[in-house]
């Protein structure tokens, strides 16, 4: 009879343990079908991470080129208006006749007489110092750009352009100015 309570208690041990294999497969399964989860849901977030440092990299390209534009129109802003002073001088004449028999030129619209002596005035200048009408529309159209650029929020007050330059820290703050 002992080998037979043996059997039994051996058969149920092995049941026992069949159960227990049996529980740890399925938790095995369960713990697989997570980690598929798991790597899908981490794959779709490094995807989404990749994506976003795209998008960023193509903003901070974005505004390193518009500050570069900032900067060369910023530098070179006072010397066109300088240039052009020196121009519209020699010529004895107004800047507004100068652009407008240039713009009318342009448009293919009459010219006055007076505008043509204009116009051959300045090339015969320009031609002495080696440039072309052409440079000179160039030169207004960093002109104008400068202007659309530092003046492209005519609504914005003077405290909120001094508190936008100073949070981007253009401009010191009085207090920094005054250690100084």
């Amino acid at each position: 009879m002992s080998t037979v309570t043996d059997f039994k208690q051996r058969y149920a041990e092995l049941k026992e343990r069949v159960k227990v294999l049996r529980s740890l497969e399925r938790k095995f399964a369960n713990s697989y079908e997570i980690m598929e989860e798991t790597l899908e849901i981490t794959t779709s977030y490094i995807e989404q991470l990749k994506y976003n440092i795209e998008v960023l990299g193509r903003k901070v390209d974005h505004l390193e080129h518009l500050m570069n534009g900032v900067k060369f129109l910023s530098t070179y802003r006072d010397w066109v208006n300088i240039f052009i002073q020196e121009i519209t001088e020699r010529l004895d004449r107004n800047w507004e006749l100068i652009t407008n028999s240039l713009d009318r030129r342009n448009k293919e619209i009459p010219l006055t007489t007076r505008q043509i002596n204009c116009i051959k005035e300045l090339e015969n200048l320009l031609e002495s110092i080696r440039m072309t009408t052409c440079d000179i529309e160039l030169l207004r159209n960093v002109k104008d750009q400068s202007n659309i650029q530092f003046h492209s929020d005519k609504n914005l007050k003077l405290d909120q352009a001094a508190g936008s330059l100073r949070k981007e820290q253009l401009i010191p703050l009085q207090k920094d100015r005054d250690k100084d």
